[in-house]
């Protein structure tokens, strides 16, 4: 969010020009695809846009909908990666201009629980999630 992002530049901690952004932005997608080529264990077989699937038809993050994609794909054999975005995985955050939605335990819960079984990637601040799931 431009809130984090204003966060950490005041810190000295984040990019301080769009040139920094975007050079950053590269490497943290660089790596991404590393961690995906030199990964042991199972392949992943199928790459889930998470905040789509999340949002799809609610006009709000619905985990529960995510999980069920999650569930689905598994039942079919494959071995997918979630793909998200730091904001969603925070206890509240913004959805648009004057809406802020806030996670129950229930859903923070789901995070976790894709998160222990290694199935959740979060995208960090500043970086464009859908280049993760298309990479």
């Amino acid at each position: 969010s431009l809130e984090y992002t204003a966060k950490l530049t005041a810190q000295g901690r984040g990019p301080r020009d769009e040139d920094e952004k975007a050079e950053e932005a590269t490497r943290m997608l660089a790596k991404f695809s590393e961690r995906l080529d030199t990964r042991e264990g199972k392949p992943f077989t199928a790459i889930v846009d998470g905040a789509n699937v999340a949002y799809f038809g609610f006009g709000k993050v619905n985990l529960h909908q995510l999980m069920h994609a999650v569930n689905a794909l598994q039942d079919q054999g494959e071995h997918p990666l979630v793909v998200f975005p730091l904001k969603y995985t925070r206890k509240s955050f913004h959805l648009r201009y004057g809406v802020v939605q806030v996670l129950g335990e229930e859903e923070l819960g789901l995070l976790q629980d894709l998160k222990e079984r290694g199935l959740l990637y979060v995208v960090p601040p500043m970086c464009l999630d859908d280049l993760y799931w298309m990479l």
